[in-house]
C-alpha cells in the first residue's frame, strides 16, 4: 500500500477466502501425499475458528495471524515429527468435524464436541495411519470447501459434503493404491 492509500478490509476476506479455497482443494485431493500441507491446513482452520472463542471477537487480520502461526507450527511438526503432528492433526480434524457438524445441527457444548471429535480422531489416524490420513484429509479439505458456502441449503451442504468426502477419498485411495502397486 503507498501513502494515502487506505486498508481495505474486503481485500483480506477475499484473500482469506482464496486461501481456503486452494487449500481445501489440495487437501481434499492430495492430503495424504502432502501430509505437511494437510497438518497446516487444518491448524490454520482450527486455530481461525477457534480464536475468536477463546480471545472474543478480535480484526481479521489478528485472526490471519493467529491461524498462519499455527499452521506454519503444524507444518513444521509434520515434517519433524510424523506421527505426532498427525496424531495431532487427527484430533484437530475430528474435534473440528464434530464441532462442525454440531454448529450445523444447531448442538451445544462446543468444548465437548471438540474434545470428542479430537480423541476419536487421534485414535483413528494412529491406528491406520494412512487410510486415516486419506479420510480426514478428504474431511478436512471437505470442510474447508464447504465454509465458503455460508448460506447453502443445510440439506444441500450435507450432501454436497458427503459427495465432495467421498470424491477425495477415492482420488486418493485410488492414488496411494497405484504408488504401491
Amino acid at each position: 500500500m503507498g501513502a494515502g492509500e487506505e486498508f481495505d478490509p474486503m481485500d483480506l476476506a477475499s484473500a482469506t477466502r482464496l486461501v481456503q479455497l486452494v487449500l481445501g482443494g489440495i487437501v481434499l485431493f492430495a492430503g495424504r501425499r502432502l501430509f505437511w500441507l494437510f497438518v497446516a491446513t487444518v491448524g490454520f482452520l482450527a486455530a481461525f475458528e477457534v480464536t475468536p472463542q477463546v480471545l472474543g471477537p478480535q480484526p481479521e487480520w489478528l485472526l490471519l495471524v493467529v491461524a498462519l502461526g499455527v499452521g506454519v507450527l503444524g507444518a513444521l511438526l509434520a515434517v519433524g515429527l510424523q506421527y505426532f503432528a498427525v496424531g495431532i492433526a487427527g484430533f484437530l480434524v475430528g474435534g473440528y468435524a464434530l464441532l462442525s457438524l454440531g454448529n450445523i445441527l444447531g448442538a451445544q457444548l462446543e468444548g465437548v464436541l471438540f474434545a470428542t471429535g479430537g480423541v476419536v480422531g487421534a485414535l483413528v489416524v494412529l491406528m491406520l495411519f494412512d487410510w486415516s490420513l486419506i479420510v480426514l484429509s478428504a474431511m478436512a479439505g471437505t470442510i474447508a470447501l464447504l465454509q465458503l458456502l455460508p448460506h447453502l441449503d443445510v440439506d444441500l451442504k450435507i450432501l454436497l459434503g458427503c459427495g465432495l468426502a467421498l470424491l477425495g477419498i477415492l482420488v486418493q485411495s485410488f492414488a496411494f493404491r497405484r504408488r504401491r502397486a
